[in-house]
């Protein structure tokens, strides 16, 4: 199947935003303690390109991902947050009436667009498991059936 344009223009944006905005958490844990133990808010897009000015900060999903989300609705892509489990949030972008997975906030970075097809042909699982010790978290997204 030949991709469009937008595929491709999606594609590239992808891989610039993962590679100068690093996936970290240690900016969220100096806000937080600036911020007197409570939850640090969403940056606005100055703070965020100013933090990553001064100190080259990127953030975790819930930061990249949303930044990059309003990057591409001004650009005029069709794109929405989607939240997965608790702990992660990425982008759904529709093309050519197609949907795709784009997830720019992963320590383990997806530098290619998953394709979901028609969203109502998706089926989407997520397994946690959590250990008590580490709370570690091992996510495995299975998609389309």
């Amino acid at each position: 199947m030949l991709k469009s344009r937008h595929f491709h223009n999606l594609t590239e944006l992808c891989h610039a935003h993962l590679t100068t905005f690093p996936f970290e958490n240690m900016s969220k844990v100096i806000q937080f303690k600036k911020n007197g133990n409570s939850p640090p808010e969403l940056p606005t897009l100055a703070e965020f390109l100013r933090s990553h000015q001064m100190h080259h900060t990127g953030g975790t999903c819930y930061i990249l991902n949303s930044q990059f989300a309003k990057l591409l609705q001004a650009l005029g892509f069709q794109c929405y947050l989607i939240k997965l489990g608790n702990d992660h949030m990425a982008i759904i972008v529709m093309i050519d009436e197609d949907n795709y997975y784009v997830d720019c906030g992963a320590a383990a970075p997806f530098f290619e667009l998953v394709a979901f097809g028609k969203i109502r042909k998706m089926r989407l699982h997520l397994v946690v498991k959590r250990f008590d010790l580490k709370r570690i978290k091992l996510f495995l997204i299975c998609i389309i059936m």
